[in-house]
């Protein structure tokens, strides 16, 4: 029973971790989504807008399964704790593939790897798809910004965008944003400039990710792993606790066997064979002669 204790101890005091810690990879994940909208640039990689869903997916996950674990650990059933080993290995594996995912994220906004190319590829559906223009006017709104990559003339790159914005920019680019502030701005750069915001968002975007999105990457790299480790032992632990389980039982069963046999003398398993012996002299096999004036066996 004292091992018993000692195992849903541990399972409790790991899952009010793991509980904390999946609250703070939830507000992380929608950090980077709210704040920083990284999720915007999945036009360059997958992974701008994986990674932080990764991060709420495992986050939720995780902080459910916690509580799973206190209702298992306390019922002291071994079908619910084997399902919340098997939970905790399964998400084990995701939390793995979140973490190189993290990062690769790292690894790109280092290399710096966005292109104009990409970038206008994303764009020729500004008017036509609802995302992408939803995606780029609030770019262009957190980060003050118009358009892609370079200081002062970011905002050129719409040009190329045929055949709407061959001399404007979308609305939301406006310093002050109003219906059609943007039509034909570019016919005068010099008033442009003045009118609209110039420098490439992704431009503007770069500070924010080197400094702030990058060292986040590398923190969840290092939560995630600690969450990793605490998900094997409690895994191990929940299986360990089962194990006790199944052989508490097991005794229990084997000694209520014993204990049937000697229920009519009410003696126990541990009363000495001589006193079980004195106690129930019938179970003594007694001698038996053949008495030779008569063929009738004669007890003495």
């Amino acid at each position: 029973m004292a091992t018993g204790r000692k195992y849903t101890a541990l399972i409790w005091f790991l899952d009010v971790f793991l509980l904390l810690i999946s609250t703070a990879l939830i507000y992380l994940g929608t950090s980077l989504i709210v704040f920083y909208n990284i999720d915007r640039l999945d036009f360059e990689t997958s992974w701008y807008s994986a990674v932080p869903y990764f991060m709420i997916c495992t986050g939720i996950a995780n902080f459910l399964t916690a509580l799973y674990g206190f209702a298992a650990s306390s019922a002291e059933k071994r079908m619910h704790l084997i399902s919340h080993a098997v939970i905790l290995l399964i998400l084990f594996v995701v939390q793995i593939v979140a973490i190189f995912a993290a990062l690769e994220l790292r690894s790109d906004i280092n290399n710096d790897t966005v292109e104009n190319t990409n970038m206008f590829d994303a764009m020729v559906n500004y008017e036509r798809d609802e995302v992408v223009k939803e995606r780029w006017d609030t770019l262009h709104r957190q980060y003050h910004c118009c358009g892609g990559i370079n200081y002062n003339v970011g905002y050129m790159i719409w040009t190329n965008v045929p055949p709407q914005y061959a001399n404007s920019v979308p609305d939301s680019c406006c310093l002050h944003v109003a219906k059609g502030c943007g039509r034909n701005i570019l016919l005068n750069h010099e008033v442009a400039s003045e009118k609209i915001f110039v420098h490439g968002c992704y431009t503007m975007m770069a500070d924010k990710l080197d400094n702030e999105v990058v060292p986040l990457c590398l923190g969840y790299t290092g939560v995630g792993t600690i969450i990793a480790l605490i998900q094997i032992l409690i895994a191990v632990l929940a299986l360990s606790r089962s194990a006790s389980i199944k052989r508490k039982h097991k005794y229990a069963d084997s000694s209520k066997s014993i204990h049937g046999s000697y229920d009519g003398l009410h003696l126990s398993p541990s009363t000495p064979r001589s006193e079980r012996t004195r106690l129930n002299p019938v179970s003594i096999p007694q001698p038996t002669f053949i008495s030779t004036k008569s063929s009738d066996a004669t007890v003495l």
